[in-house]
């Protein structure tokens, strides 16, 4: 089962340069921790902070970043068993969640419910 879900991550993998295939399990908590980055940068800052090339340089890696894990998630649940599907179901929702907030506060609560779903996803592969 761990193979079956390193397969799947590995195909996220090659679609996203943040991530190596050493551990797959480091790989899947790495993606968790890149995303509470993100989230702490946003909510430590005020959109004024910084210039508008830099807000755009921002905004394309997050979208990098999403487009990737949705890819991840698609992936679990197309491929995955049954609790690999709910999880990446799971993952799904939080994504969509992100993708519809408004406002910093509002944003940065959704990348965190996109880390708790990504955290939820390292337990069950660190269980196998």
């Amino acid at each position: 089962m761990l193979r079956r879900l390193a397969i799947l991550f590995f195909i996220v993998a090659l679609m996203t340069p943040m991530m190596a295939a050493a551990n797959i399990c480091e790989d899947i908590n790495d993606m968790a921790n890149a995303w509470n980055d993100v989230a702490n940068m946003v909510d430590g800052s005020d959109p004024g902070d910084y210039t508008e090339a830099e807000a755009q340089e921002i905004g394309q890696a997050v979208e990098e970043m999403y487009e990737s894990t949705y890819d991840f998630a698609e992936i679990l649940m197309d491929q995955g068993n049954d609790d690999e599907a709910d999880l990446g179901e799971d993952l799904s929702i939080a994504l969509d969640d992100l993708y519809n907030s408004e406002g910093i506060d509002e944003i940065v609560d959704s990348m965190d419910y996109v880390v708790d779903a990504i955290d939820n996803i390292t337990d069950y592969c660190d269980s196998l």
